[in-house]
C-alpha cells in the first residue's frame, strides 16, 4: 500500500490504530514520512503510506511510532 491508495491518509492510519494494529515511521526526511504499517502483534509490515502532506507530518509529529505520546 502507498499514500496514493489513500484518500485521507490521516483517516487511515486512526482507522489502523482503532483495529488495534499499529504503525511506525521508517523513513523521515525533507521529502516527507514513509510509514509502515503493521499487525496487531507488531511483528511484520504489511503495508506502507508514504506521504508529504502536511496534516500527515502534523498528525505524527515526532512521533516513531502511533504508541508514543505526542506532544504538545
Amino acid at each position: 500500500m502507498s499514500g496514493d491508495r489513500f484518500d485521507d491518509p490521516v483517516d487511515a492510519l486512526r482507522r489502523w490504530e482503532a483495529s488495534g494494529a499499529g504503525w511506525r515511521v521508517a523513513h523521515r526526511s525533507a521529502a516527507g514520512l514513509e510509514i509502515e504499517l503493521l499487525t496487531c502483534t507488531g511483528e511484520e509490515v504489511v503495508g506502507a503510506i508514504r506521504s508529504a502532506d502536511p496534516r500527515v507530518l502534523a498528525f505524527v509529529g515526532e512521533r516513531t511510532r502511533n504508541d508514543d505520546r505526542q506532544s504538545d
